[in-house]
């Protein structure tokens, strides 16, 4: 079960960040794209830039080009809006992806 993590301290978020951060040439985990390129296609981590959903299950044909920033997708948005959540199956601390993607409606 995940419970919302209210009011993160700065310093647990920065410490998340540069987790994700911590290997600048990190390559996408589907189609090996590296930092600054182009997903390949048929890739899952892909998102469609004009509706924000997996480009594999889009069918609006305006998908764009998505780049493999080295982070998995939205964890720069949850960081700057301050979403975590708390596993508690796990005991970990996490970005809340779920919560940055119901915020822009793509879920």
């Amino acid at each position: 079960m995940f419970h919302k993590y209210k009011d993160p301290p700065q310093w647990l978020l920065n410490g998340l960040l540069a987790e994700e951060k911590k290997d600048p040439n990190r390559k996408c985990p589907d189609c090996g794209a590296e930092p600054d390129k182009r997903h390949r296609e048929g890739c899952d981590v892909a998102r469609c830039l004009n509706t924000g959903i997996q480009r594999l299950q889009c069918d609006c044909e305006k998908c764009g080009d998505d780049i493999w920033t080295g982070m998995w997708p939205g964890i720069q948005e949850c960081y700057d809006q301050k979403l975590l959540c708390f596993d508690t199956a796990t005991s970990t601390i996490m970005f809340d992806l779920n919560e940055a993607s119901m915020r822009k409606g793509r879920v």
